[in-house]
């Protein structure tokens, strides 16, 4: 198993991606950063696969 963590600077700078996906309509950009931000808060991958 593969453990994986973000540093509070890589999930600041995801929160402001977004934002600028969100502002830009960047639909594409504005998911994949959400589904990075919740695999930062330990949602398993399956559940972000059936949010996505």
């Amino acid at each position: 198993m593969v453990s994986l963590t973000f540093s509070k600077s890589i999930v600041d700078r995801l929160k402001k991606n977004m934002a600028t996906a969100l502002k830009l309509s960047n639909i594409c950009l504005y998911r994949l950063t959400q589904a990075l931000l919740w695999f930062s808060e330990c949602m398993r991958i399956k559940e972000i696969a059936r949010l996505m």
